[in-house]
């Protein structure tokens, strides 16, 4: 019983190492496979992680791009979170996935690192509060978004925080009063 557990756990391990990606990918500027003169970024054989594997994407100067896990090594089939970067090291981007589709929260992020929005993904659409940043921190948009639209009361901000606009959409396209608002410069009050 022991020699056949024995036999079945390395008979899985071959199978699911065989079926691993073997060899470094290389991809230019378009994420086109390439040559590794050619690449723009490379990936490195995933690594075995539960049921799938853990693939992390690198620039061609060597630093992380992306790491992610993956139900497949040479396809991107996420699931859970995938985090982004920058060249300079900083988080790009953080999103979330379930059944290869997006879903839950997502972050975009300057390079600075300062965060430049927030939003929410249900079954692969934008459902729900979002919220946009200048890169001084201050808002620059907020509004809800139902099954992939703007929808209901969107409002505006100039960088120095102060409201710029404020409105509604319904189904994507802007309905009804917008107000606007102006100020005469940073140093003069409104």
């Amino acid at each position: 019983m022991r020699t056949t557990y024995i036999f079945y756990l390395t008979f899985l391990s071959f199978t699911t190492a065989s079926f691993a990606q073997l060899d470094t990918i290389y991809f230019d500027a378009n994420w086109n496979t390439c040559t590794k003169n050619q690449a723009s970024y490379f990936r490195p054989p995933p690594a075995v992680k539960n049921s799938g594997f853990w693939i992390i994407d690198y620039y061609a100067t060597g630093n992380k791009q992306m790491e992610a896990f993956s139900e497949k090594a040479a396809e991107d089939v996420f699931d859970g979170l995938v985090t982004y970067y920058f060249e300079n090291g900083n988080v790009q981007q953080t999103v979330n996935f379930k059944n290869h589709q997006l879903h839950g929260p997502r972050k975009d992020y300057y390079p600075s690192g300062r965060l430049k929005d927030h939003s929410i993904y249900v079954n692969g659409q934008r459902d729900g509060l979002w919220v946009s940043y200048h890169e001084n921190a201050q808002k620059s948009e907020t509004g809800n978004y139902k099954n992939d639209v703007r929808h209901g009361v969107w409002q505006e901000y100039h960088p120095n925080g102060k409201l710029k606009a404020t409105g509604s959409y319904k189904k994507g396209k802007k309905v009804g009063e917008w107000t606007m608002y102006y100020y005469k410069g940073e140093n003069e009050k409104l």
